[in-house]
């Protein structure tokens, strides 16, 4: 059987009923705990916590559903010229933080004191209603870009990380802490150039032997390391335009795979490939171990303009939250996006499920309790829905993850492929 890797209403016609996935005393004294941080409600650990399904494919299930070409979005060349902040050297500077960057939503809103790159605006970092965990991790730059063009080479950046450079066993410090560079090429694709090698908190990178052209590049922020300051340098006199997308942004809100981890660089997190293959921008509300669908979070992604949302909350609720809170986040989001499409997402099945029981039935439960809520929302009439299974996100080969959780680059590309392929759907219409 041809199976699609997002479900229609009929697949999930016969999935109404209560889905028994309360954890028994057991079953609770078994899983580990996650340390709940003051102020917050308990919640699972992201890694280690949480349990898949005992799956069995064959070929023809396994294969995923890949994202067709051709662009959906575009980008135009701003009429707006920046002059330099300083020149010094021969090497013109310019100062990012004052220039329009993908991903930092809430454009002209108040950040933090010192915080030009913080992913909330102020009124929302001071705002008793969002969790002190989640207000932590919006310092990170997950999903920001600086998209320009310019007809001189070499490409210079300086910056200073707001963290130490690596600080996670199983995450590179060119993932959590470097930037990558993009060139769209002769046929308009954007194609990954190199990437700094972060080893101290000031850093200063020259992106040498590119043929000078007028050509439009991409820069990506770094995915859970924050930036105090980031420059762009080019030689002196050459050109400088700054690129801008004319749609909305894809916007996924969710847990630390949203975040990115545990891409091996920025532009190979999941919603990054999505992005480009769509030729979108995307904004990152990803959030490791605290993607939970509270409602203050739901009434925050609905101030962002999006072209779509993309919903990866599961991995971090426990599974008796997905009744309490699932449906009431999705409809307080369409009550204010009514016409924007919800792409919701299953947590990914661990690649060692076939052999971890434990593990498998966790997830088993948690699937028919989001697959239930989901087909209450389809009777009830709510539309733009679309629905991504966990069963195949990561590759049958069992080599997509680094820790049975995150995924590597090649489980990203899978996630991209079948996640994509929903998102290009929402957004075809």
């Amino acid at each position: 059987m041809d199976r699609r890797r997002f479900l229609s209403t009929a697949a999930l016609a016969g999935v109404a009923a209560a889905s028994g996935c309360t954890r028994s005393t057991t079953e609770g004294k078994n899983e580990p705990e996650a340390v709940k941080p003051a102020g917050t409600p308990e919640q699972p650990a992201e890694a280690n916590s949480v349990e898949t399904k005992l799956v069995e494919t064959n070929s023809a299930e396994a294969k995923p559903a890949q994202a067709s070409s051709g662009p959906i979005g575009s980008f135009e060349v701003s009429d707006q010229a920046y002059a330099p902040t300083t020149v010094d050297d021969g090497v013109d500077w310019y100062d990012l933080k004052d220039l329009p960057i993908e991903g930092r939503g809430w454009a002209g809103q108040e950040r933090p004191e010192g915080n030009p790159f913080c992913r909330f605006p102020k009124r929302w970092m001071d705002s008793p209603d969002i969790p002190d965990d989640v207000k932590a991790l919006a310092n990170n730059t997950t999903g920001m870009a600086f998209r320009f063009r310019t007809d001189k080479s070499p490409i210079m950046l300086r910056y200073e990380l707001r963290g130490e450079p690596n600080h996670k066993l199983h995450w590179p410090a060119t993932g959590t802490s470097g930037l990558d560079l993009y060139a769209r090429d002769e046929k308009g694709v954007m194609r990954w150039y190199d990437n700094t090698k972060p080893g101290t908190v000031v850093m200063q990178n020259v992106f040498k032997d590119i043929p000078p052209a007028d050509r439009e590049y991409l820069i990506y922020f770094p995915l859970i390391n924050g930036l105090r300051r980031i420059e762009l340098g080019l030689p002196q006199g050459a050109s400088m335009k700054v690129v801008l997308p004319k749609q909305p942004p894809i916007v996924i809100y969710g847990s630390s795979v949203a975040n990115g981890g545990c891409a091996s660089r920025p532009g190979m997190a999941c919603t990054a490939i999505i992005s480009r293959r769509l030729n979108m921008p995307y904004l990152s509300l990803g959030f490791a171990g605290c993607g939970r669908m509270e409602q203050s979070m739901a009434e925050l992604l609905a101030e962002l303009d999006a072209s779509v949302y993309i919903l990866d909350c599961v991995p971090n609720m426990w599974c008796e939250w997905i009744p309490q809170r699932f449906n009431p986040f999705i409809k307080a989001l369409r009550k204010k996006r009514p016409d924007v499409p919800i792409v919701m997402v299953e947590d990914a099945i661990a690649p060692h499920s076939w052999l971890n029981a434990k593990r498998a039935e966790h997830h088993r439960k948690k699937h028919e309790a989001q697959r239930a809520e989901y087909a209450k929302l389809q009777k009830e009439g709510i539309k733009g829905l679309f629905y991504v299974e966990g069963d195949h996100l990561f590759p049958e080969d069992g080599e997509g993850s680094v820790d049975n959780v995150h995924p590597t680059d090649y489980g990203f590309m899978r996630h991209a492929d079948i996640i994509g392929a929903a998102v290009r759907k929402a957004l075809e219409g």
